[in-house]
């Protein structure tokens, strides 16, 4: 496995995400869109909530949100619930799975799915999925310049 960027980390799992025939929209950069772009339905997007560096290791604790809209009394709350919780167990076996050659690990032990009912500023429900993903980390410095003492 090479070192990848976060960068990159989010835009491979956007994209894996965004393959899914059920999923609208995925979008790592979700805040801006909440507020200032059209929110397409269902929706994917991911947020990086703890970085650990570790020998050799960087362990990124993700929260993967999978949502659709509901109406105003969520009547179809359960059936929205239902098929959100079905994307999301897909992308979560794809990122297992999915690829031999991933540049990751995740870490099977360590995942928790909570369902949720929210106003993102619509009305949703889905799933927030909490997991650790691994990614190598070679411990060398960037080229960033430095002044010396």
């Amino acid at each position: 496995m090479t070192e990848i960027t976060y960068q990159t980390l989010i835009q491979r799992l956007t994209t894996i995400a965004g393959a899914h025939i059920n999923v609208a929209s995925s979008d790592a950069g979700v805040l801006e869109t909440l507020n200032y772009g059209e929110i397409r339905y269902p929706l994917v997007f991911f947020v990086c909530d703890t970085t650990e560096i570790r020998p050799n290791e960087m362990y990124y604790n993700m929260i993967m949100l999978v949502c659709d809209i509901v109406d105003d009394r969520l009547l179809q709350q359960t059936t929205i619930q239902s098929k959100m919780l079905e994307v999301t167990k897909d992308i979560i076996s794809y990122l297992i799975n999915g690829d031999i050659n991933s540049d990751w690990i995740i870490d099977e032990t360590s995942m928790i799915i909570t369902p949720f009912v929210d106003n993102l500023p619509d009305l949703t429900a889905g799933w927030q999925t909490n997991f650790t993903i691994r990614v190598p980390y070679n411990n060398t410095g960037c080229e960033l310049p430095f002044n010396t003492i």
